[in-house]
């Protein structure tokens, strides 16, 4: 279980008037993301079949959980020390979260 890829996906629900605060917000904490060992892939992908707010889809992917989980920790710290608080941001902007996290299904 430990060596398989994870992939966390994320949902959020971005009013229209927060669009630019959080597409702002994703490009910095992603590239902190991308730079952590073991990260395979970060990709966003918008829906704008909502005419109230903005759909948008995070996949990134991971070697396996062990490092996911030493990333999660590198991620919270430098984001504390940069004073960020990636909830009460949320919050602020009224941005829903959906969280999952996945693990590969070998079948072939």
């Amino acid at each position: 279980m430990k060596n398989q890829n994870i992939v966390i996906m994320n949902q959020f629900e971005v009013p229209l008037s927060s669009e630019s605060d959080f597409l702002e917000f994703f490009k910095t904490h992603i590239k902190l993301i991308a730079s952590q060992d073991g990260n395979l892939e970060c990709r966003l992908f918008k829906n704008t079949n909502d005419e109230n707010s903005l759909n948008y889809t995070s996949i990134v992917c991971w070697q396996n959980q062990e490092a996911m989980e030493k990333a999660a920790a590198n991620i919270n710290q430098a984001s504390e020390k940069a004073g960020i608080d990636i909830v009460a941001f949320q919050k602020e902007q009224h941005i829903k979260v959906v969280h999952r996290i996945c693990s590969e299904v070998s079948i072939l």
